[in-house]
């Protein structure tokens, strides 16, 4: 991680040229890049990961997304007080048509041994993929950490499949009105277990204040499969560079998974 004062970004950039040059590593990558982070991934001839600049939303509460949405784009208090009424006769319905599923029998864990055994069992071997040890995982998860507090549920199926994800809070909007969830990772079986099962389950951990869930992209996962209310947003660039040294054998960056350090990218 880099952090420099603005007076200091040209000394700041040198520097991380510098730590690119660092011996026996076959390529530097970051996921929490942004509008100003990106051109200098760029300048040092970083590539952006395929898809890492959209976002995919599914709404909840169809009146605060709106009012929001308003609110962005027209100042104007009556267009946003229609919105909001037109939203409320609407979110009945789409709640129930939230496909909320038990299908999977689910927990909370935070057995950071078992989650990393899980995340070794499932994971392909032909992906670079972010790293999930028990150690990084109670680091990025536990009391102590910055993105406390996260949810962390292990699921399994009829089968005995068994895997996990987290979710987080956030808070959008101008004002941070929109009140949602993002999932902030997620780890099954793929050749036992769609998707799919996982979404649903997922939608058992809102309430009534949940105004939507946020999903950043995965390799091998089509959000619209899983409801076709998924809105699929495209941010202002990608959030997931990576960089080559020369001379490298780095993987293809499609064949990259990588997840968002902390979901901050999904803010």
């Amino acid at each position: 991680s880099f952090f420099v004062e603005s007076e200091f970004r040209t000394l700041g950039y040198y520097l991380f040229k510098r730590y690119l040059t660092s011996p026996g590593y076959n390529f530097f990558f970051a996921t929490t890049c942004n509008e100003k982070s990106g051109p200098v991934w760029r300048a040092v001839g970083a590539c952006g990961v395929p898809n890492s600049e959209t976002e995919y939303i599914l709404p909840l509460n169809i009146d605060v997304a709106l009012a929001a949405l308003l609110t962005k784009r027209i100042s104007t208090p009556a267009a946003v007080r229609i919105a909001r009424a037109i939203g409320s006769s609407v979110n009945p319905v789409v709640q129930l048509l939230a496909p909320r599923s038990k299908e999977l029998t689910v927990e909370p864990c935070r057995d950071w041994d078992k989650l990393s055994a899980l995340f070794l069992r499932h994971r392909s071997a032909d992906q670079a993929t972010t790293d999930r040890s028990a150690v990084f995982l109670q680091w990025r998860y536990a009391q102590n950490s910055p993105n406390y507090p996260t949810d962390i549920f292990l699921f399994r199926d009829k089968r005995g499949n068994e895997g996990w994800f987290s979710l987080g809070n956030i808070a959008r909007g101008r004002h941070g009105q929109v009140r949602g969830r993002v999932l902030l990772d997620a780890i099954w079986p793929q050749n036992k277990m769609s998707f799919k099962k996982i979404f649903r389950t997922i939608l058992r951990f809102t309430t009534d204040e949940t105004d939507a869930i946020f999903f950043r992209p995965r390799r091998g996962i089509n959000y619209r499969k899983c409801s076709a209310r998924i809105i699929r947003r495209r941010l202002p660039g990608p959030q997931i560079f990576v960089f080559n040294p020369k001379g490298s054998t780095a993987p293809a960056v499609s064949s990259m998974d990588f997840v968002s350090a902390d979901g901050d990218s999904g803010f």
